[in-house]
């Protein structure tokens, strides 16, 4: 009985078959040689992605936080304004002028205003007064825009809660809005309230 030993030694007599043997050998160190040298290339290319992600992670944590120190800054700076017009006690139909004024100022039309008080907020009962305003406008969208953007020039604290435009079918370049819009403001004692 042939062991898988002698046949092996036998088969490698052929010619062709040493002329293959040979090819594999060159191929194969062929092969290590490429990988000797690809290696450290791949290790040193794998490093400087790594650094190079660290130092964009740094960039971008520095860029926040500075961001964030910004933005701290300009709260900061804003306090006192927001003090002032929180402790503002203006009555409804002051508000009723200034937003009339606003609309006249930036070529908004008033079609429908509506204004429901709202719940005293803060310590106490009578700390704060909330005012719901649902307004619906027309006028030309950078003129909306800029009525909304004017909104933060009013006496008292208003945040737009909800704001729907539309172009207007009728009306070729006019834009109907609806805003939703609560003013906070000081509550006025009960025999001066003016609203």
């Amino acid at each position: 009985m042939i062991s898988w030993l002698d046949y092996f030694f036998y088969s490698t007599r052929h010619p062709q078959v040493r002329r293959g043997f040979w090819v594999s050998v060159v191929a194969v160190s062929l092969c290590l040689l490429a990988l000797i040298y690809w290696w450290p290339a791949h290790s040193s290319y794998q490093r400087l992605i790594e650094e190079t992600q660290a130092k964009r992670r740094e960039i971008v944590m520095s860029r926040e936080a500075q961001d964030i120190a910004n933005l701290y800054h300009q709260a900061s700076q804003q306090i006192p304004v927001l003090e002032r017009k929180l402790n503002n006690a203006v009555g409804q139909a002051e508000l009723v002028n200034h937003l009339a004024t606003l609309a006249r100022q930036h070529g908004v039309k008033v079609l429908a205003e509506s204004y429901n008080e709202g719940k005293n907020e803060g310590k106490g009962t009578e700390r704060y007064r909330s005012l719901v305003v649902q307004l619906t406008l027309q006028g030309r969208y950078g003129a909306l825009r800029q009525f909304m953007q004017g909104l933060s020039d009013l006496p008292v604290w208003s945040e737009i809660q909800d704001a729907r435009l539309e172009s207007n079918r009728a009306m070729a370049g006019q834009v109907k809005g609806q805003l939703s819009i609560v003013i906070f403001r000081e509550a006025m004692p009960a025999n001066l309230n003016r609203s």
